[in-house]
């Protein structure tokens, strides 16, 4: 995929069941993601209680190549700790009055670090196949 317009790396863990939908002549792959964060006090790491929530969605016209992204990576699941490289699109909208700004991220990259325990569900393409 190209890379057009800003971009952004991290690391952080597959919040959720990853959600794959192909047609005749496209895919889509949309991954719901939880970025945690540390903080030093004294010269010790610590985790804090924040998190940065991404939405992050891989698209194209053709399902082979989210097809071979899944492949590569079996481990893209509920809880593997992933690296992450998207482009993205800052929008506003308004709610309830209030302006707000949204980050579309899109997939440039991805890299699992640590796959998910065991017991997480396989991401699945339409017909049941497991990838």
């Amino acid at each position: 995929m190209a890379e057009n317009g800003n971009s952004i790396e991290y690391t952080a863990r597959i919040s959720d069941t990853p959600e794959y939908k192909s047609t005749q002549n496209s895919a889509l792959l949309k991954l719901n993601l939880a970025e945690n964060h540390r903080e030093k006090v004294g010269n010790d790491w610590q985790d804090t209680k924040t998190a940065t929530w991404h939405r992050v969605t891989a698209w194209n016209g053709r399902d082979e190549d989210l097809a071979d992204i899944l492949a590569e990576n079996p481990a893209i699941n509920k809880g593997a700790l992933v690296r992450i490289k998207a482009r993205y699109e800052t929008r506003g909208y308004e709610k309830d009055g209030e302006k707000r700004t949204s980050f579309d991220e899109t997939l440039i990259s991805l890299k699992v670090i640590y796959p998910p325990k065991d017991d997480a569900p396989a991401v699945k393409a339409p017909s049941g196949d497991a990838f």
